[in-house]
């Protein structure tokens, strides 16, 4: 039925979502490492990778999302 296909999209792209929040820590884990970048310098290099604002990659880093 339509409703299923439905829940299934949902379900699906929360599994996609999940996986892109992953991503995006990770590499804030990676780039952190580096003592020489401050925080605020990586939020906004990988807002312009993933083309989301600053305060969407905090949300995702911080799991606020």
């Amino acid at each position: 039925s339509i409703r299923r296909q439905r829940q299934m999209c949902i379900r699906d792209s929360s599994k996609i979502s999940l996986k892109f929040y992953e991503v995006i820590r990770k590499e804030f884990n990676k780039l952190s490492t580096d003592k020489t970048l401050k925080t605020s310098y990586i939020i906004k290099k990988l807002s312009l990778k993933y083309f989301l604002s600053e305060r969407t990659i905090e949300n995702i880093i911080f799991n606020r999302v």
